[in-house]
């Protein structure tokens, strides 16, 4: 998928990408929002490197399970993506 359609930060899809890719694949799909309210917290507490890390380990395990993430516009809200078997 083009750069266009990736997250910096994640590495994992964008907005605009998430949409791309489920209007792609097609078919049926449960879609879940995310809000991560506590992350400003976890930046405070942990710093902003070690926050992202986490979270990037948290998406590779996802992706790797067959979930289609992105990023939404907020920098705290995630979309996480299963098609129906």
């Amino acid at each position: 998928m083009r750069g266009v359609y990736k997250d910096k930060i994640f590495g994992i899809l964008n907005r605009n990408g998430f949409e791309f890719k489920i209007n792609k694949l097609g078919g049926d799909f449960t879609i879940y929002l995310l809000d991560f309210k506590k992350v400003g917290k976890m930046n405070s507490r942990f710093g902003y490197l070690k926050t992202n890390r986490i979270f990037k380990k948290v998406f590779k395990k996802l992706k790797k399970e067959g979930f289609i993430i992105g990023r939404c516009f907020y920098g705290d809200e995630i979309l996480i993506s299963i098609p129906f078997s």
